[in-house]
């Protein structure tokens, strides 16, 4: 066991630091979406939509998101990581040829193939990666990555590795979808890992990487790229309230998962919450954060919220795969995080993946587990999600929207299904016209 050392991070949001982009209120974006017709819509609509967004920026805490237009950035994700990767070598006095490991952690991929890490590599001007990795893991990416980052420093497969994580979360947002644009943001975070030494070792303790079925078939995005889709598509339009019942199926349950994964975790590690422990709850929103805060006490008498590390989904919205990465940073960086800190990193993502990791700096293990064997009883989740979708039916009758897919549920074997739209097939892409792009 050698230990390992974080030397250096760096972060690419659209609109900050000379990255394009802009970061947006809920009124820009809704004034983006409307585009011309803003004029032709009454004042008292008008005005209700705006009242609307504002209770959905109360709600969630996220006042601002990080933009990047595609039309600014033909190849987002691999922009974005390349900015990233030169920020973070920026940072620590890195030169690119001496990286010897990459991992990017994205769902947002421009391509199949190439591979981000191998368009990042070129960019950088690096001829040759010992290892080489890219993982699509929702929101808890970043803990596979940095998974496999400790494995390979620990066995000695490389001597550094620049994990680079992040999302164009802007990009899963579906043409006229209510929730989403005022939850969602852009960006990717670079770490830079070494082999540490006497003077600065640490190591990352994980726990399982699991996911409950039934939450991931309730929450199906109709289509994942609406951007190369064009918004005239009728049965896209028809079926994009289905998202919006998704994230009200996975606000309930995260709340609850917060609680019981923190649980899960103290109990089987047999650790505790000391003074000297921080927590980072990433991708939630305020009330959910709040929430799961307030269920953990009840459950065990502990009150977490002095440790818990300010949100930075509050500010630049939910990155998704960068969301974990960004809060450690800006809790670095503005002192909330010192360098004597042990970490507790709790994540319940997208379609009921969950995990919880720790970084401590205070160890010589590169790498260790925890074994989630004994759990807290959850509650019937399949329940939950059949009165969110009827109450979503109920609504959508109401105000007289269309729900034919709703109609088309399916619930075989106690496993919830939404009759899935197959998405288009997606170019592969030259890696000379990538690179070229990105450089104009």
């Amino acid at each position: 066991m050698t230990g390992i050392a974080i030397k250096g991070m760096g972060v690419a949001l659209p609109g900050e630091n000379g990255i394009k982009g802009t970061p947006l209120d809920g009124k820009s974006i809704l004034g983006i979406m409307l585009g011309g017709k803003k004029n032709f819509i009454r004042k008292k609509t008008l005005t209700r939509m705006e009242r609307l967004i504002s209770l959905v920026e109360a709600r969630s805490g996220i006042k601002i998101r990080n933009i990047l237009n595609d039309d600014s950035v033909k190849y987002p994700s691999s922009y974005l990581a390349f900015e990233a990767a030169k920020k973070t070598l920026e940072n620590t006095g890195i030169s690119p040829s001496n990286i010897q490991g990459m991992i990017c952690a994205t769902d947002t991929a421009d391509f199949v193939y190439p591979r981000l890490t191998g368009v990042v590599a070129r960019l950088l001007g690096i001829k040759m990666i010992r290892q080489s990795l890219n993982v699509p893991m929702a929101c808890t990416s970043i803990s596979s990555a940095l998974q496999s980052a400790a494995n390979w420093l620990d066995k000695g497969l490389c001597d550094n590795v620049l994990v680079l994580a992040g999302d164009v979360t802007s990009r899963l947002r579906l043409p006229q979808n209510r929730i989403e644009p005022y939850i969602f943001g852009d960006g990717f975070v670079g770490i830079y890992l070494e082999k540490g030494k006497e003077s600065d070792k640490g190591g990352f303790k994980f726990s399982n990487v699991s996911e409950d079925i039934s939450i991931a078939d309730a929450f199906v995005h109709r289509r994942i790229y609406a951007s190369q889709l064009g918004y005239l598509n009728s049965e896209l339009q028809e079926n994009y309230q289905d998202n919006d019942t998704g994230l009200d199926i996975l606000g309930e349950i995260d709340a609850l998962e917060l609680s019981y994964l923190f649980q899960d975790y103290l109990t089987n590690s047999g650790e505790s919450v000391d003074e000297n422990m921080k927590i980072i709850l990433p991708q939630l929103g305020k009330l959910l954060v709040e929430k799961g805060i307030r269920n953990f006490k009840q459950d065990t008498g502990i009150d977490v919220k002095p440790r818990v590390v300010s949100n930075s989904a509050f500010n630049h919205g939910n990155l998704g795969a960068g969301a974990i990465p960004l809060a450690w940073y800006e809790g670095i960086k503005s002192g909330e995080i010192k360098s004597d800190n042990s970490v507790i990193f709790d994540i319940a993502g997208v379609g009921g993946v969950k995990t919880v990791f720790k970084w401590d700096p205070k160890v010589s293990d590169s790498i260790s587990f925890v074994k989630i064997a004994s759990m807290v009883k959850r509650p019937d989740y399949e329940k939950m999600v059949k009165d969110v979708l009827a109450e979503s039916v109920r609504k959508a009758k109401d105000k007289g929207y269309k729900t034919p897919s709703l109609n088309k549920l399916t619930a075989r074997d106690g496993v919830i299904k939404f009759e899935s739209i197959n998405p288009p097939r997606r170019e592969m892409g030259n890696i000379e016209d990538i690179i070229q792009n990105l450089r104009l």
